[in-house]
C-alpha cells in the first residue's frame, strides 16, 4: 500500500510539473516542438510518461528540453519525499480517524501543488507570480480561520480539538509565519534583492502558516543546506562563482516536503540536549 501511494503521488506530480511548465511558458504547446503537429499521440506521451523530456528529446528544442527536464526531476524528487513524509506522519498517528487523515492529506497536498507551480514558474522566469501567491495566501488564511473557529467551539463542548493533525489556525502557525517573514524580509533588505526577492517573502509566509513553529527550523536548515550545495555545484558547472542566479522556490519546495514529515525528527536530533 505505501508503495502504491508513493507511485501515485510521484506520477501525478510529474504530470502536473509538465502541465505547469506549458502553462507558465504561455506559448502554444505545438509551437514549442518541431514536429508535434504531425503526431497527436506524442502530445499524450509527453504528458503521461515520466521523464518524457528525455525520452522524446529529439522532438524538443534544446533550451526547452533542459528546463522541462529540471521541472520533471524536481517534481519526482519532491513528490517522493512528500509521500514518505505523509507515510511517516500517519504511522506515528495511528489513532486518528480516516477523515482527519483525508483532510490533512488534502490540505498539505494542495499546498505542495501550489509551491510546485511557483517553483516551475521560478525555474522558467526567475520570478514568482504575485497574483497566484496572493490567492494562495487568501485561501490558506480562510482555512486557518475556519479551523480556529471549529477548534474553539469543539474544545468548549468536548475539551478536544477537531483538527489536531493540521498545524494551522493556531499560535504555532502564526509564530512560524512571523519568523520566516521577518527573516526573509531582513535578507531581502540586506542584499538589496540580489539574493532573495519580495516574492520569496510571500512564499515563506505560506510555508510558515502551513507547518508552523518549530518545524520552520528544519525547513530552514534543509533549504539552506540544499541551496548551498546547488549553488556550489551550479557555479562549478558554469565556472563562475559571482553573479550566479539560482531560482530559490524549488529549494523552498524541497525544504517544505522534508520538514512536513521529518521536521520533528530533525528537531529531536538538534535539540537532543535541551
Amino acid at each position: 500500500m505505501p508503495i502504491l501511494f508513493t507511485l501515485i503521488i510521484v506520477y501525478f506530480a510529474n504530470f502536473l510539473s509538465k502541465k505547469f511548465y506549458f502553462t507558465c511558458t504561455d506559448i502554444n504547446l505545438i509551437s514549442r516542438f518541431k514536429s508535434l503537429d504531425k503526431n497527436d499521440l506524442l502530445k499524450l506521451k509527453l504528458y503521461l510518461i515520466p521523464f518524457s523530456s528525455i525520452i522524446f528529446k529529439k522532438h524538443l528544442l534544446v533550451k526547452e528540453g533542459k528546463i522541462l527536464f529540471v521541472s520533471e526531476l524536481l517534481s519526482i524528487f519532491t513528490a517522493f519525499i512528500l509521500s514518505l513524509s505523509f507515510i511517516n506522519i500517519y504511522i506515528q498517528n495511528t489513532e486518528v480517524q480516516l477523515w482527519e487523515i483525508l483532510l490533512h492529506f488534502s490540505f498539505y497536498f494542495g499546498v505542495y501543488i501550489l509551491i510546485l507551480y511557483l517553483a516551475v514558474y521560478d525555474i522558467i522566469n526567475f520570478a514568482v507570480p504575485v497574483a497566484v501567491i496572493k490567492k494562495g495566501l487568501f485561501v490558506i488564511v480562510l482555512i486557518s480561520l475556519f479551523i480556529t473557529i471549529a477548534d474553539f467551539f469543539s474544545y468548549r463542548t468536548t475539551s478536544e480539538y477537531i483538527f489536531e493533525l493540521i498545524n494551522i489556525g493556531n499560535l504555532s502557525s502564526l509564530i512560524g509565519a512571523f519568523f520566516l517573514v521577518a527573516l526573509t524580509w531582513s535578507v531581502v533588505k540586506l542584499t538589496s534583492e540580489e539574493g532573495l526577492g519580495e516574492g520569496d517573502i510571500d512564499v515563506n509566509m505560506i510555508i510558515g502558516l502551513s507547518i508552523g513553529w518549530p518545524l520552520v527550523v528544519p525547513f530552514l536548515l534543509s533549504t539552506l543546506i540544499l541551496g548551498s550545495i546547488v549553488a556550489l555545484a551550479f557555479s562549478y558547472y558554469l565556472k563562475k562563482f559571482r553573479g550566479v542566479l539560482i531560482p530559490f522556490v524549488p529549494l523552498i519546495l524541497i525544504g517544505f516536503t522534508v520538514a512536513l514529515g521529518f521536521g520533528q525528527n530533525i528537531n529531536d536530533i538538534i535539540f537532543i540536549n535541551y
